[in-house]
């Protein structure tokens, strides 16, 4: 493995949200997330729970919470668990100092690597205003970078996980040919269960809750347990799942219910 060096900053001592909010634990899993082995120019990349645990020396439940807060609570993280893929949101900020063609060749090239096309997605909509905003040349050409990558996925560009007030309709590339564009009724799936695994449009959610109202989080959780085991791989529509689930549950409940009310029947005739 090649000798990579990764600059952290000084400040990161005397940062107010670190000295206020983070715990020791904290700060020696954010210090990991930004010089581990596998760390990218791009911020994204492989972080299996497993290895985590094994080269920090928390238990993999420890990693878990850790994972939960710095993304729910600080912010600064996205993970994929199906594909056990991290991404550092702001590393872009601070890892290019300046562009190139080197530059550029590799952060296609480790665009390309990323599994999640989620991680993706999410990334560019958080850093989007910022890279709008900034003097900086090659901030345009990350922004650029991503949305060559999207295209190519044939993700749309738009993605609205309560980040803003607008509507959730997509908008694709005007360079995009006609022919090859999705239709208006195609949605942006996002990441739903305990494992953030389960994929679902806006539409499939408000289908499950109309169905199965009392709970429909329960049935993404079931899905989204199994999928962590390395299950359901080739699931391409994970609604569709839940509800053929659903209907087998309904099924043998029915069947349960006949065989009980038969002995029932049985007993009282004899």
């Amino acid at each position: 493995m090649a000798n990579v060096k990764r600059m952290v900053s000084t400040k990161f001592w005397i940062d107010e949200k670190v000295i206020d909010n983070y715990s020791v634990e904290d700060k020696y899993f954010l210090l990991y997330l930004m010089t581990n082995p596998r760390t990218s120019q791009l911020g994204i990349y492989k972080l299996p729970k497993k290895i985590a645990s094994f080269e920090t020396g928390y238990t993999r439940e420890v990693i878990e919470v850790l994972i939960q807060r710095f993304r729910d609570d600080y912010k600064n993280i996205l993970y994929n668990h199906e594909t056990q893929e991290v991404s550092i949101v702001n590393s872009l900020k601070y890892s290019i100092v300046k562009g190139g063609a080197p530059v550029t060749t590799l952060l296609k090239k480790e665009l390309g690597q990323v599994e999640s096309d989620d991680l993706i997605l999410k990334t560019y909509d958080h850093m989007k205003s910022w890279w709008e905003k900034s003097s900086r040349e090659v901030d345009g050409t990350i922004k650029q970078i991503f949305e060559e990558e999207l295209e190519k996925r044939n993700v749309s560009k738009e993605f609205n996980d309560n980040v803003n007030e607008n509507d959730n309709e997509e908008s694709y590339p005007e360079s995009y040919p006609e022919s090859q564009k999705p239709s208006k009724s195609t949605k942006v799936k996002k990441t739903y269960g305990e494992m953030g695994n389960v994929k679902l449009t806006d539409e499939e959610l408000d289908k499950l809750k109309d169905k199965f109202s009392d709970d429909y989080e329960d049935k993404i959780d079931n899905l989204s347990f199994y999928l962590a085991q390395g299950k359901g791989k080739s699931y391409k529509s994970h609604y569709a799942v839940i509800c053929k689930w659903a209907k087998k549950d309904t099924k043998n409940k029915q069947q349960a219910e006949t065989s009980r009310t038969e002995v029932l029947f049985g007993e009282m005739e004899g």
